[in-house]
């Protein structure tokens, strides 16, 4: 119960590790760079303590298939490439996610749904976020700034993007939603 950080590269490229336990009541704070890079885990609950998690932290975990994030957690960080090439079909943000860092779901094809809530603090949805993931439908969180480069490249599902009135949206990107089927999009 007392580990508060998970280092760098930790676990990176056990092929062996499925299954990881860690309890409710952890302390745990960080999960740093490429903590699981390349292991073969199957899912993860991040405790509630967790603020961050690192840069390619679960990059190329082919079989990672579930993460839970409760909404009480007090993330506010997704590293650059944190989840990247991993399997995972749905992933439920928390409110107090400030930054997604680049990258951080690119290629996950089986990422099928993302809960995000209009009250959500994030601000930019960075370069490739989301680029090649099988969104169905997004709802951009009122905060939003700015939607970058290739944020929805091709999401050949993605057919509805919902800003509110209240958006704070000023930009969208280069290519930020080329290659997709979207229908129809009302830009406050």
């Amino acid at each position: 119960n007392d580990v508060r950080v998970i280092g760098k590269y930790a676990f990176s490229s056990c092929e062996k590790l499925r299954h990881i336990e860690i309890s409710k009541e952890s302390k745990l704070q960080t999960i740093e760079e490429g903590a699981f890079l390349f292991s073969a885990i199957e899912n993860i609950t991040v405790p509630n303590e967790v603020k961050k998690i690192g840069k390619q932290a679960f990059s190329f975990c082919g079989k990672l298939r579930q993460i839970e994030i409760s909404k009480e957690s007090k993330l506010q960080t997704i590293g650059e490439g944190a989840f990247n090439v991993s399997s995972i079909g749905i992933i439920t943000l928390p409110n107090g996610v400030k930054n997604i860092g680049k990258h951080a779901f690119y290629n996950c094809n089986s990422l099928r749904l993302v809960e995000l809530t209009k009250e959500s603090k994030l601000e930019t949805i960075e370069e490739s976020t989301f680029y090649e993931t099988s969104i169905k439908n997004i709802t951009i969180p009122n905060d939003v700034r700015i939607i970058s480069k290739h944020a929805f490249y091709r999401c050949d599902k993605l057919r509805r993007v919902e800003l509110t009135k209240d958006s704070k949206l000023q930009m969208i990107g280069e290519e930020a939603f080329a290659g997709t089927p979207i229908k129809k999009i009302t830009i406050p």
